[in-house]
Formats: C-alpha cells, structure tokens, sequence
C-alpha cells in the first residue's frame, strides 16, 4: 500500500509525501513489514532513477533523509519477517560510495576513513563508472591513492603503478595527477622513481614499498588534498 502510495504521487512535489510516507511506515512496521519494505524499495528505485538520469548527481537531501528514514525502520523490524531480504539490500547501500553518501558526512577526514572502509564494496569497474566521476574531485583523487595504497599491501609496487587493469588499478598518469594535488613533492618524486623502476626491472623491491606506504600514510599528504575545494 505505501509502495503503491510513493509510486502514484511521483509528479508531485517530494516534501508533501515524504513525511507521510514515514508516518505511516512506522505506524505499520510492527504489524506490515512487508508494506514497509516495499516502500523502501519504492523510494530506492525513485532514488536511483534520478542519480541515473542526472548522470550521478546526487538527490536532494530531502529524497534521502527518506531513504534513511525508512532504512531506520527496517533496522527495527524482527528479522523473522525479512521476507524481502531488506536487511542485505539496506546494508548493501550504506556501503555504497557515491556523491550523495559523502555529501552526508561533514568531516572530510571522517569522508576518508569512509571510502577506505566501503571502496573493496564498489563494482568492478567503479574508477569508469558515472558514480565515480559524479564524486568531487577531491574524493575522486582520493579513491585513486587509497587504491595505490592497498594495491600496494596486496602485490606490491610494481602492480600498484602498472597500467593493466586490476580492481585497484589506475593509469599511473591519473596517480600522478592524484599525488601532484597533495602538494608532497617527496609522494610524487618517489612515485615517478618507483615506476621508472618498475619499468625497467621488475618490483623496485620493499623499502620502496615501505616508503610509499609512509608517505600514503602520513597525514600531511592528505592535508591539502582533504581541503581542495573541487
């Protein structure tokens, strides 16, 4: 019934149905779990069609707060009556990265332990994808270094900076390009140096390894970076 509800009034002005939407799903979340999670995926869908259609933009924060609303009250139904599987596609979009999910958080360096944390939930070919190019160009930089980082734990150098493709993998051209807005002279030089090495024989071996790994890992590295305002 709320599903139909959300469906029926999409040319309407959101902020006239939202606040009924959720009034009513929490009404019936005890007695009609299965209304409220028709209702989430009404609203997801809705959603997601308009980011589609805005090429990735993100949704007004009214569209959202929806969403999280809804979210909120499928968290406090009893699993039992999980007949929809909503508890897996609920907890599959808060590990979404998207513009609309960074645009909730406040704190930039909060913004970054999150793409840390959900990156390895991303497609395949999330770093071609409209979600990523939709990201601000501050968090598109940072995605693109988190993945020289943990490619680097994971295989070492001289798979970090190839430009094959691979789930962390990036052209070294747009690494480059990523560490040259850090303002650290020392990640870029010791890039290029690593690459070169590379190249020409093979993985430049753990120190340089170990070294990237401080530089990605020191805090002023990113300083600059987290404060771009594009």
């Amino acid at each position: 019934m709320i599903a139909i509800m959300v469906v029926m009034t999409g040319d309407q002005p959101f902020s006239q149905t939202a606040g009924v939407v959720v009034a009513v799903a929490v009404g019936l979340s005890a007695l009609a779990p299965v209304a409220v999670g028709l209702a989430y995926l009404a609203i997801r869908r809705r959603n997601r069609l308009r980011e589609e259609a805005a090429g990735g933009v993100p949704v007004s924060p009214r569209a959202r707060a929806l969403q999280r609303s809804l979210a909120s009250v499928i968290d406090r139904v009893d699993a039992t009556d999980d007949v929809l599987g909503l508890d897996r596609v609920v907890a599959g979009d808060r590990l979404e990265l998207t513009a609309t999910a960074l645009r909730e958080i406040d704190d930039r360096w909060e913004a970054l332990s999150f793409m840390w944390f959900v990156r390895p939930s991303q497609p395949a070919d999330f770093p071609r994808s409209d979600r990523f190019r939709s990201l601000p160009g501050w968090a598109q930089d940072a995605v693109v270094l988190l993945d020289v980082r943990r490619e680097l734990q994971l295989r070492g150098t001289a798979s970090a900076l190839a430009d094959g493709p691979g789930f962390y993998r990036h052209g070294f051209g747009r690494i480059g390009e990523a560490a040259s807005r850090t303002g650290s002279s020392e990640l870029v030089d010791t890039l290029l140096d690593a690459r070169l090495a590379s190249v020409e024989g093979g993985d430049p071996g753990d120190p340089v390894r170990e070294r990237l790994l401080a530089l990605l890992e020191d805090r002023a590295s990113w300083t600059k970076l987290l404060a771009s305002s594009d």
